[in-house]
């Protein structure tokens, strides 16, 4: 059976000065965003794609390259190029998205999550500014505690709180954040909610934890901390996620890739 998807002249790319694999991926994405292809499907073959849009297969290759380096796409070996599941690509997705890392052989991401506040907030002028959001929009204010089990106790190795932009979670309830299945949150925000992650920026700094969490969570305090303050961005870098997350370093250490 033909496949009509693709008899539409919507597959013609503009005359622009950027490269042409540059708009190709833009306009990839965009399909993507838009259900054109669904999360865990295969698109078409470089060679495909290329006379779809009328351009060479190097350019098709350029642009799933971009979309692949992003996260948005995930190459199979000698299979192809599918869009990003986090939940069924949880291992790269963990290795793309997650970046505290055991010193030893203790579990890469917490054993028990506990939800310690969900509300609704609205946003003001620094969190207006950094999600592209209106003054006083609606954001849903989370905050989470992630423990690892050592020996005959459980030991809170991160702390994070989540300003999320509401109108792009309407369906997020405090039940749902506090009981999905997901191993990885951002596999939760794919499956359940209908927004995919596709890249974040981040900064960290050494800080010391606040004297009432260390009581709260049993350290002594003073305790050293890694403090990353991360803004999470879908399709077309639409920021949708403020997150600051409290890493503890007894067991865990920060990675990054360059």
């Amino acid at each position: 059976m033909r496949d009509n998807r693709w008899s539409s002249d919507a597959w013609d790319l503009p005359a622009a000065r950027d490269p042409l694999y540059v708009y190709l991926a833009k306009r990839l994405e965009e399909l993507i965003e838009s259900g054109h292809w669904k999360k865990g499907e295969m698109l078409p073959s470089e060679i495909k794609l290329a006379e779809l849009f009328k351009v060479s297969p190097g350019t098709a290759r350029s642009a799933l390259k971009i979309l692949t380096e992003k996260g948005v796409l995930l190459r199979r070996q000698g299979k192809g190029t599918f869009v990003a599941d986090y939940e069924e690509d949880s291992k790269n997705a963990l290795f793309r998205f997650v970046r505290l890392v055991p010193d030893d052989n203790l579990p890469r991401v917490p054993t028990r999550t506990t939800l310690e506040l969900f509300e609704v907030v609205p946003a003001d002028r620094k969190q207006a500014e950094l999600l592209g959001v209106d003054p006083f929009a609606d954001l849903i204010h989370v905050k989470r505690a992630h423990f690892i089990r050592l020996r005959s106790r459980d030991e809170c190795v991160s702390l994070d709180e989540h300003f999320l932009v509401r109108r792009l979670f309407p369906t997020l309830t405090a039940e749902k954040m506090a009981h999905h299945k997901e191993r990885l949150l951002y596999a939760f925000y794919q499956k359940s909610c209908g927004v995919t992650i596709t890249n974040y920026s981040e900064t960290v700094r050494a800080e010391l934890l606040a004297e009432d969490l260390c009581a709260r969570y049993g350290f002594s305090y003073p305790m050293p901390v890694i403090v990353g303050r991360r803004i999470a961005r879908t399709f077309n870098n639409i920021a949708v996620e403020l997150r600051l997350q409290h890493y503890t370093t007894n067991h865990y250490h920060f990675t990054f890739d360059f």
